[in-house]
């Protein structure tokens, strides 16, 4: 298991029946499953976010967010191994929901409570965007 998630973590998500089936007993699955969508997210986050810190975290420290999003994207990876025509729509909807909200938090959407990345002297790395909008041609 990776360091970041416990086996608790998946209980609201998932039944321990259906993990079982899905990841057929073998933990080294899980941990593989696990570390993908990690990295999967961190490809996300690492613009604006200290991916470290974020995944460093243990118990009541880590962000709920992250963790259910996490956990859905392990979910849905650990599903794609069966039969595509047995995932179900859920795990399908949740893993697209989790890579939307990613790709709004990459965006600057939304600014969920995590740590902001730091230069060196460890001040807050700022991500200045700017742009026009289309040009205009009114001609009456």
């Amino acid at each position: 298991m990776s360091t970041f998630l416990t086996t608790d973590d998946y209980n609201p998500l998932i039944r321990d029946t259906t993990l079982a089936k899905v990841i057929l007993n073998d933990d080294t699955i899980l941990d593989e499953a696990e570390e993908m969508a990690i990295e999967e997210m961190k490809s996300y986050l690492a613009a604006r976010f200290d991916t470290d810190a974020i995944f460093s975290a243990a118990g009541d420290d880590r962000n709920k967010a992250i963790l259910m999003r996490l956990i859905d994207i392990t979910i849905y990876h650990l599903w794609s191994r069966t039969i595509a025509t047995q995932i179900s729509k859920i795990r399908v909807d949740r893993y697209e929901r989790a890579i939307k909200w990613l790709e709004m938090c990459a965006r600057g959407e939304l600014t969920p409570d995590l740590p902001i990345k730091e230069d060196e002297e460890g001040n807050p790395e700022n991500r200045i965007r700017y742009g026009s909008n289309p040009k205009n041609k009114h001609i009456w």
